[in-house]
């Protein structure tokens, strides 16, 4: 009976000591739950703003003023009549002028009359014009004006006819001379194209007064 007692109270302590590890086992913390992670969400990718680019304008270009450039004036100093031929079907004069550089015609006026004037491809540098005759031996008041205007770009004198000094000189042929030497002056031109040099003979009251012969430069074998 004894040893049954002590059985009994060694399962006692026992079950107590049972009773007593599992009272001190620490009872699991819970697990809490996990928290949903917010994901991120891709944030929105910013379109370029359009920026209206202004479409540049064409910058006008100034086109440059043109410059007035002046028409050259010829050296009057070497204008002259070398030529006055008369012309029986109008009764009027050609009368043709050395004008080096001319490049048109002009409103001419010679000794206060107006002639009509033109040029000519073949003969450069002459002016050939019809009208009254200027004269001999003296200078030509001349006149001459851009086609167009009213004012003369040149007033003043040029060479007259003839412009070669005459043979003999000064008192021209001495076997006819007289008083009347040098009055009431005749001439008879005769060009010659080919060489473009003249042989005129002149005449006054006395009869022969002088020759002016262009071409001996020339040629000596021209004229009569």
């Amino acid at each position: 009976m004894k040893r049954l007692f002590v059985l009994l109270a060694i399962m006692f302590l026992s079950s107590l000591l049972v009773a007593a590890c599992t009272t001190s086992t620490s009872v699991p913390t819970p697990t809490s739950a996990p928290t949903d992670t917010a994901t991120p969400r891709p944030s929105a990718t910013l379109q370029p703003t359009l920026t209206d680019t202004p479409t540049p304008l064409p910058t006008a270009t100034l086109s440059p003023t043109p410059s007035w450039t002046p028409k050259p004036t010829p050296d009057f100093s070497q204008v002259r009549v070398i030529a006055q031929d008369y012309r029986v079907a109008t009764s009027d004069y050609l009368i043709i002028l050395a004008f080096p550089g001319i490049d048109e015609p002009y409103i001419t006026r010679l000794n206060g009359n107006y002639y009509n004037c033109v040029l000519d491809v073949n003969y450069p540098d002459k002016y050939f014009c019809v009208g009254p005759i200027t004269g001999y031996m003296k200078p030509v008041a001349a006149e001459f004006t851009h086609p167009g205007e009213t004012t003369p770009f040149f007033n003043g004198y040029i060479g007259g006819y003839p412009f070669p000094e005459p043979t003999p000189i000064p008192v021209g042929a001495p076997d006819t001379w007289c008083p009347l030497r040098g009055q009431h002056i005749t001439c008879e031109p005769e060009y010659y194209h080919q060489y473009d040099c003249w042989i005129t003979t002149c005449y006054d009251l006395c009869g022969y007064y002088y020759s002016v012969d262009t071409c001996l430069a020339v040629t000596p074998t021209v004229g009569p």
